[in-house]
């Protein structure tokens, strides 16, 4: 277990979240294009998450959690949240004058730029071969949707040195995707599903658990080794030394309309000098409009229809999510983006580093002291 050190007295106040389904019912949810399960376990019940509750609500008009459809009316279960005060307190003797201190209401922590799990789940653009194996079957046998806990087997085993407590990516190809400039063609799209971990492993074949599931996992979806995001710790942006421009290449999902917290891509990457959590805007250039005056012809200024914020870096890409979009703009691959705010990197956080030191302070509850007020 991980310690902290305190050279001064440290109150912080961790609030845990108990959250239960009751039996009361739940709202009415009529999809529009665009929706999917987990923005709607999102929006409803604050964890994309738990996505799988929405779809066990509406099976008889889900056949696939994958393809849901406008018009169709589901229901939302209930959520209620339950929230408690803890804290953890640690006063050296010396510190006589810290012993007045009775209650402090929040600290300020260093925490990373851009969300963790989003950087994860949203992909990225690949022309590389990165698949190692597939899951070959599941159980029970041949179970169509595959979500979080469920037991599968993959076809890579002790001979191609997999280990109990291996963790690998499932993924899945998504189109090809080319430069809007140049027409070069910067790779595919990979559709990250979930996470598995391994718990029994033979000469060619291991069984596993899925730990993690954003989408429907099907028989023969592709693995990779999983590996960490590495994830700047949140600071404040600052302006660009240099211009950066570049082009909107894609949207991950084909053929909607853009909206904030959707994932994109664009044709900038780490030789570009991009980093995670630099923001771009979103810019049109003003137009040339008629002038009844002498001038004949005026060109407008320049609109600034949103912006987005870059989530992961490859060489040539980036995958970002859409901050805001202003008006009625309708986004589209193509759109022209210059660097607003560049990020002063202060320290490093990985994406599993996260997830490892929220298990610890569950862990760590019993043990807590509660200051006297």
């Amino acid at each position: 277990m991980r310690t902290i050190a305190f050279s001064v007295a440290i109150i912080i106040i961790l609030l845990t979240t108990v959250s239960i389904f009751s039996q009361e019912q739940g709202r009415l949810h009529t999809v529009r294009r665009g929706d999917t399960l987990w923005d709607l376990s999102a929006f409803y019940l604050h964890n994309p998450f738990l996505w799988p509750f929405i779809w066990q609500a509406n099976t008889v008009k889900i056949s696939d959690p994958h393809w849901i459809y406008p018009g169709q009316r589901f229901l939302i279960p209930p959520y209620v949240t339950k929230k408690e005060k803890v804290y953890i307190t640690r006063i050296p003797e010396e510190k006589e004058e810290l012993k007045k201190v009775k209650k402090v209401e929040a600290v300020v922590i260093a925490v990373p730029i851009v969300a963790a799990q989003l950087s994860y789940k949203g992909g990225y653009i690949t022309k590389e071969k990165i698949e190692e194996g597939y899951i070959v079957e599941s159980e029970p046998k041949n179970k169509e949707n595959l979500i979080a806990n469920n037991t599968v087997y993959i076809d890579l085993g002790e001979n191609d040195g997999v280990q109990d407590g291996d963790i690998f990516t499932i993924f899945r190809w998504g189109r090809k995707i080319k430069d809007p400039e140049t027409g070069k063609y910067l790779g595919k799209i990979v559709n990250i599903l979930g996470k598995l971990v391994v718990n029994k492993v033979v000469e060619n074949s291991s069984s596993a658990e899925i730990i993690q599931s954003f989408d429907i996992i099907k028989k023969y979806d592709m693995i990779m080794p999983f590996v960490p995001i590495d994830i700047p710790l949140r600071t404040e942006l600052t302006i660009p030394e240099s211009p950066i421009e570049g082009r909107l290449a894609a949207a991950k999902i084909e053929g909607i309309t853009i909206i904030p917290f959707d994932i994109v891509y664009i044709n900038l990457g780490e030789r570009d000098g991009v980093s995670v959590g630099d923001y771009f805007e979103i810019v049109r250039k003003g137009k040339v409009v008629s002038d009844t005056g002498p001038k004949k012809k005026v060109k407008l200024p320049e609109i600034i229809a949103g912006g987005l914020q870059i989530l992961r870096t490859s060489s040539e890409t980036s995958t970002c999510y859409i901050t805001e979009i202003n008006g009625n703009m309708d986004i589209k691959p193509g759109e022209l983006l210059r660097l607003k705010g560049k990020g002063v990197e202060t320290g490093k956080v990985t994406e599993f580093e996260i997830e490892e030191e929220f298990e610890e302070i569950e862990e760590e509850e019993e043990g807590i002291i509660e200051p006297e007020f």
